[in-house]
């Protein structure tokens, strides 16, 4: 199949270039000359009416490349069109006049392989298009970015996806997943905090080793840099404004397991001393 569909770009390739070449005629020496022949090249899944319906030029009108230019950029506004052109060849004393689409590229097939954990079907819930939907090469980039963001989400830290980039040529989305390990938080601690115990620091941290103690949580770098922020925000609300919060983890053979540890360094306690008020006209200090 894949080798069918490279047989019919390379087909559509050499009528674009035939065409191109058969423009032997210079549109000033079909000015004004009578159009015998009009016709369409290149196009796939518009019909030769579709394109038409956007050309004014006729059979039996006087040609005019302005008019013909005008019928290239309708042509090229329809939504399956990446660019257009026109042919005028002189035969016989009339213009034989051809109207050339390139059409923009289809998504043809949708391939996932090497996922084993998250099923194709909620895989393709991340991405912005499916099977017959025109190729927007940018769209399926952010496709693969969003699969490894929903992997490192379920805590497989080192997923990579990859895209074949070569079979987007024609029209084949082809991601190839390698999951990685899934390392399950065997435990949370910290260390160098004298102003909070553990468990008051627990509370607002989502990295445990279980979610109401049944659901397995698994480590995930993005959480744990959530959690940093968060433990700031605990301590500067208590006038640690010089907190510095750092993690490390720890994991078990194969990276099965991980041990998150939050590295605090509390720093001083800044206490407001006074509170002094200027330019005030109206009311006493007291």
């Amino acid at each position: 199949m894949m080798q069918r569909r490279f047989i019919w770009m390379l087909v559509m390739a050499g009528l674009t270039a035939a065409m191109s070449a058969s423009q032997t005629t210079a549109p000033e020496a079909a000015e004004g000359l009578t159009i015998g022949v009009l016709e369409t090249a290149g196009n796939v899944t518009l019909s030769r009416a579709e394109v038409l319906s956007r050309v004014s030029l006729r059979p039996g009108q006087r040609f005019s490349a302005a008019e013909a230019a005008s019928d290239v950029r309708r042509i090229a506004a329809l939504e399956a069109v990446e660019r257009a052109y026109y042919s005028a060849e002189v035969v016989a004393g009339r213009v034989a006049l051809t109207y050339v689409v390139v059409e923009k590229n289809l998504v043809r097939s949708l391939a996932l392989r090497g996922n084993q954990r998250l099923s194709d079907s909620r895989l393709t819930k991340e991405l912005t298009f499916t099977t017959g939907d025109y190729l927007d090469v940018f769209a399926v980039r952010a496709g693969r970015d969003a699969i490894e963001q929903l992997y490192r989400k379920r805590g497989h830290a080192w997923v990579e996806v990859t895209l074949n980039e070569a079979a987007l040529e024609v029209g084949h989305v082809e991601y190839t997943i390698d999951e990685g390990p899934r390392p399950k938080i065997r435990a949370v601690r910290f260390a160098g905090n004298n102003a909070f115990k553990d468990s008051e620091l627990k509370k607002p941290v989502k990295t445990k080793p279980r979610k109401l103690l049944f659901f397995q949580q698994y480590y995930n770098p993005d959480q744990v840099a959530e959690d940093e922020q968060k433990l700031i925000e605990v301590y500067q609300k208590r006038a640690f404004l010089d907190v510095k919060i750092s993690s490390e983890v720890v994991f078990g053979k194969d990276k099965e397991t991980a041990e998150v540890i939050f590295h605090i360094e509390e720093g001083p306690v800044y206490i407001v001393d006074s509170i002094r008020m200027t330019g005030h006209t109206f009311f006493d200090e007291a």
